[in-house]
């Protein structure tokens, strides 16, 4: 594994790792869907990295997503509706003004959950993938 791709997986451990750190805590639901994000986003900018695809300015996971190479993402095997969901997510709870402005309200424990293990799933593939 490039030095490069370690530091973008030990950013996006740090993300999963807050999510998970409070995932139980209704309060902060919106928090752990923004870390969810972050660390599917910084997950997939990391394959890139180690696969030396020029990686874009953007957190958006989806676009991210179809620049992997097709036999990455036939060994990935993610859904693209959760990649759309949680870039709807990452833009609805990012600031303050967005708040309760998704489609369902504010994030509840159950979607924040729902999102962390969305999260955790494509981040251990990856990881699976690059080491």
């Amino acid at each position: 594994m490039k030095e490069t791709t370690k530091n973008w997986m030990d950013f996006t451990l740090r993300d999963i790792k807050a999510a998970n750190e409070l995932r139980d805590n209704e309060f902060y639901s919106n928090i752990v869907c923004f870390h969810s994000q972050q660390a599917v986003e910084k997950a997939i900018k990391a394959i890139l990295e180690e696969f030396s695809i020029l990686i874009p300015r953007t957190h958006n996971v989806l676009k991210l997503y179809s620049l992997l190479p097709e036999k990455i993402k036939s060994e990935l095997c993610i859904d693209k509706n959760e990649l759309s969901d949680i870039d709807e997510i990452y833009s609805e709870t990012k600031y303050p003004s967005e708040l309760g402005l998704l489609t369902y309200g504010f994030p509840s424990k159950h979607t924040a959950i729902k999102f962390y293990n969305i999260s955790k799933n494509i981040v251990d593939k990856i990881k699976n993938i690059i080491q």
